[in-house]
C-alpha cells in the first residue's frame, strides 16, 4: 500500500481488514481515517510500516495487534489513535520510534516492552494515560527516550531491567500512579532532567547505583513519598538544580566525597531531613535556595575549606542549626543565605 494511498479518507467506516501477504504500508497511508472501528491486526507478512501510517485513526475501538514480521515502528505511526484499548507488540521488535503511540489514551492494562527492543524513542508512549497496570521494560533496552512515558498517569509500577544505561529527560514525569519502591538497575549511568518529576506515589528508600555519573535538573523533584536515607553515589561531582526539591520524605542525606557543586534548589523544602548535615571536602559551590526550608536539620553546620561561593537563600529557613563555621576560602555569601 503506497504512501498517502488513503490519506484523509474520513468517509471510510467499519473494520479494516488487511490481507495476508501484504508486505508494506507506506507513509501516511491511512492518515486520519477516523471512521474505522473495531480491532486492527497488522498481518505477520508486513515488514515495513511507514511514518504516520495510521496517524489520528481515532475510531478504532478494539485491540491493536502487531504482526511478527515487524522489527521497527516508524515515528508517529499510531499517534493519537485514541480508541485502541489493548496493544500486542511484535515479539521481534527492536525499535519503537518517536511518538509511535503518543496520545493513545484508550490503551489500558499492563504494558510489556519485549526483550528484543533496544531503542525506545522520545515520547513513544507519552500521554497514554489509560494504562493502569504494570510497566515492564525488556532486558534489551539500553536507553529510554525523552518524555517516553511522560504523563502516563495510570501505571501502577515500573520494572527497569539490568542493561539500561540512560533514562531520558521527563521520561516518567507526572506518572502520578506509580507506587511502591523504585529499583534502579546497577548499569544505569545517566538520569535525565525531570525524569521522575512529580512521581509522588513512589515510596520507600531510593538507591542510586554506584555507576551513576549524571543526575539531571529536577530528576526527582516532588517525589515526596520517597523515604529513608538518601545516599548519593561517589561518581557524582554535581547535584543539579532542583534534583530533589520538595522530596519531603527523606530523613537523612549522605553526600559523595568527590562532590564539587550543589545546584540551585537542589534540596529545597526537604523538610523531613533531620540531624546533622555533613558537607564533603572539595565542595566548591552551593547554589541559591539549595537547602532552603530544611528546618529539620540540626547541630553544627560546617562549610568545608575550599568552598568559594554560597548562593542567595542557600540555608534560609533552616532554623535548627545551632552553630555555624565558615571557611577562609569563602569569597561570596549571597543575600539572605542564612535568613
Amino acid at each position: 500500500i503506497g504512501a498517502h494511498a488513503f490519506y484523509y479518507c474520513t468517509g471510510l467506516t467499519g473494520p479494516l481488514t488487511l490481507p495476508q501477504g501484504l508486505r508494506e504500508i507506506g507513509d501516511a497511508a491511512f492518515y486520519h481515517c477516523a471512521g474505522f472501528t473495531g480491532d486492527l491486526t497488522i498481518p505477520d507478512s508486513v515488514t515495513a510500516l511507514g511514518w504516520r501510517a495510521f496517524f489520528e485513526c481515532s475510531g478504532f475501538n478494539g485491540a491493536l495487534t502487531l504482526g511478527k514480521g515487524l522489527t521497527a515502528l516508524s515515528d508517529e505511526v499510531f499517534q493519537d489513535c485514541t480508541g485502541f484499548t489493548s496493544l500486542t507488540l511484535s515479539p521481534g521488535l527492536t525499535e519503537i520510534g518517536d511518538y509511535a503511540f503518543s496520545g493513545c489514551d484508550g490503551l489500558t492494562g499492563d504494558l510489556t516492552i519485549p526483550d528484543s527492543v533496544t531503542a525506545l524513542g522520545s515520547r513513544a508512549f507519552s500521554d497514554c494515560s489509560g494504562f493502569d497496570g504494570a510497566l515492564t521494560l525488556g532486558k534489551g533496552l539500553t536507553s529510554i527516550g525523552d518524555y517516553a512515558f511522560s504523563s502516563c498517569r495510570g501505571f501502577a509500577s515500573v520494572t527497569l531491567s539490568e542493561g539500561l544505561t540512560s533514562i531520558g529527560k521527563y521520561a516518567f514525569s507526572k506518572c502520578f500512579g506509580l507506587t511502591g519502591p523504585l529499583t534502579l538497575p546497577r548499569s544505569l549511568t545517566e538520569i535525565g532532567d525531570a525524569a521522575f518529576q512529580s512521581c509522588s506515589g513512589l515510596s520507600g528508600a531510593l538507591t542510586l547505583p554506584e555507576g551513576l555519573t549524571k543526575l539531571g535538573p529536577g530528576a526527582f523533584s516532588g517525589c515526596n513519598g520517597l523515604t529513608g536515607t538518601l545516599v548519593l553515589p561517589q561518581g557524582l561531582i554535581e547535584i543539579s538544580n532542583s534534583a530533589f526539591s520538595r522530596c519531603s520524605g527523606f530523613t537523612s542525606l549522605t553526600l559523595p566525597q568527590g562532590l564539587q557543586k550543589i545546584g540551585r534548589y537542589a534540596f529545597q523544602d526537604c523538610t523531613g531531613l533531620t540531624g546533622s548535615l555533613t558537607l564533603p571536602q572539595g565542595l566548591r559551590e552551593i547554589g541559591y535556595y539549595a537547602f532552603s526550608g530544611c528546618d529539620g536539620l540540626t547541630g553544627a553546620l560546617t562549610l568545608p575549606q575550599g568552598l568559594t561561593a554560597l548562593g542567595e537563600y542557600a540555608f534560609s529557613d533552616c532554623s535548627g542549626f545551632a552553630f555555624l563555621t565558615l571557611p577562609d576560602t569563602l569569597s561570596v555569601i549571597g543575600d539572605d543565605a542564612f535568613s
